[in-house]
């Protein structure tokens, strides 16, 4: 049973890692409300006076983010349980973004906190689940990448 459970284990490092998160800080999971449409207008009409941000609704007040980058993920699925039927694609990308909540980034004072997202697409084009972790640039590369869930909102 240790070995099914070390196996499953690095199976989800693993996957963990093909969304782009890395180890250094906890990543959360979160439900998106928010869809490929409001992210390309976050990214693309966002005037830095008046950005367009994306709500994450991690507790009770969501946190705004200001996008600087995306990217689409192309993830390898496997068809079979054995493998035995080759590597085909997922017919929509995911999609990563880093960028940096608002209010870290107005306070000349302040630490900016940056952060990166990445959000997983259902065969409708819909945002189904998102993973959202504050970067981190010290943070050793073998460690285990931690996520939780968000916490419970009222």
């Amino acid at each position: 049973m240790s070995e099914e459970n070390d196996e499953h284990q690095l199976r989800r490092q693993a996957e963990y890692r093909s969304y782009g998160l890395k180890p250094g800080t906890i990543a959360y999971h979160f439900q998106p409300e928010f869809g490929l449409l409001s992210l390309k207008e976050a990214l693309f009409e966002s005037p830095y006076g008046n950005p367009k941000t994306l709500e994450i609704p991690l507790t009770e007040e969501p946190i705004h983010v200001v996008v600087t980058m995306a990217s689409p993920q192309y993830l390898r699925c496997d068809n079979s349980d054995d493998g035995s039927r080759g590597i085909a694609y997922y017919d929509r990308p995911n999609w990563y973004f880093e960028g940096w909540i608002v209010g870290s980034g107005y306070n000349p004072g302040g630490t900016l906190v940056r952060v990166r997202v990445s959000l997983a697409c259902d065969d409708t084009g819909r945002f189904d689940t998102g993973y959202v972790q504050e970067i981190s640039e010290n943070f050793d590369p073998e460690d285990p990448i931690i996520v939780k869930d968000t916490p419970s909102l009222p």
